[in-house]
């Protein structure tokens, strides 16, 4: 049996991922054309063509209560983690659910884990951050716990990715392997879209359809596990 990868060395490449993320929501709340500032002022009347376009554009911004706009910041923090579920995961569940084109052979392939395993763990984090938490620490046994079923805390363990490099080359199948692995403990679909996954074009919609449901429980999971630990915030 190839052995698995350890709690150091997962712990230290979700802190990777959780740093690599975490700047990338600010990302969200920018408003380079000056859109979004918009939706916190009044319509005039009298408006230019131009301006007539801005505005309509704002509206949309703002009726999809996007970050950043008035009907975000009047959102409560339930519908913020519904948007960052529901708005976010909706777009970011399609190159997810993209291998399923190639049917039985996508399913064969690593790569829908390993993309369902990121985006679990995009949301998962713009959960915690709507919920106030920010904390590296927390962020990472949440991630843990609920896309990899393990338990950090108290665990002593300690690693980084780079800890299997100083092992034989013949290991290198190994690391794959247990990577996979890893990734194969995420909220997974349920068996009926699964099995569809391995229809060719069909799979791709199936594929998609399941990987909602699995992120929406990656969710729920996250909110479960955040109320139920304490620690800083």
């Amino acid at each position: 049996m190839s052995p698995g990868l350890g709690d150091g060395v997962v712990a230290a490449a979700l802190d990777a991922t959780a740093a690599g993320v975490g700047p990338l929501f600010d990302l969200a709340y920018l408003d380079p054309f000056g859109l979004k500032a918009r939706t916190f002022v009044p319509t005039v009347r009298e408006r230019t063509p131009v301006e007539q376009v801005l505005d309509a554009a704002a509206a949309v911004l703002d009726a999809g209560r996007v970050p950043g706009t008035a009907a975000w910041a009047a959102a409560s923090e339930q519908e913020r983690v519904n948007w960052w579920v529901g708005g976010l995961g909706s777009v970011s569940t399609l190159p997810v659910a993209f291998p399923g084109m190639l049917g039985v052979v996508g399913r064969m392939l690593p790569l829908q884990d390993a993309l369902g395993f990121v985006n679990q763990a995009i949301v998962l984090l713009a959960v915690a951050r709507e919920r106030g938490i920010h904390d590296r620490d927390r962020q990472v046994r949440m991630l843990a716990a609920v896309l990899c079923r393990r338990d950090l805390l108290g665990t002593g363990e300690t690693g980084t990715p780079l800890s299997w490099v100083r092992r034989p080359v013949r290991s290198t199948i190994d690391l794959v392997r247990a990577v996979n692995a890893e990734f194969a403990r995420r909220p997974q679909p349920s068996g009926a879209w699964r099995a569809l996954g391995v229809l060719p074009l069909v799979g791709a919609l199936a594929g998609y359809v399941g990987e909602r449901s699995a992120l929406s429980r990656a969710a729920a999971d996250g909110q479960q596990w955040l109320g139920a630990q304490p620690g800083p915030v």
